[in-house]
């Protein structure tokens, strides 16, 4: 992440929970981007929890689905 990007494959609730858990550990990370296209799922509520902390230091989410 040290180019404050982070692209993963086939993530739920739970790997969510655990980037939450440590991001503040990553100062540079702006932008995650979550592919589950053919695997994987994110409630809305863990997609907002994870939107917000990423706002708040001028980055974004993209979930693909």
């Amino acid at each position: 992440t040290s180019s404050g990007h982070l692209f993963v494959n086939a993530w739920d609730d739970a790997d969510v929970r655990k980037l939450l858990s440590v991001i503040a550990d990553l100062p540079k990370l702006e932008l995650v981007h979550i592919n589950n296209r053919f695997a994987g799922a994110v409630s809305d509520e863990a997609k907002a929890e994870l939107e917000a902390v990423l706002a708040a230091r001028g980055g974004k989410l993209d979930v693909w689905v």
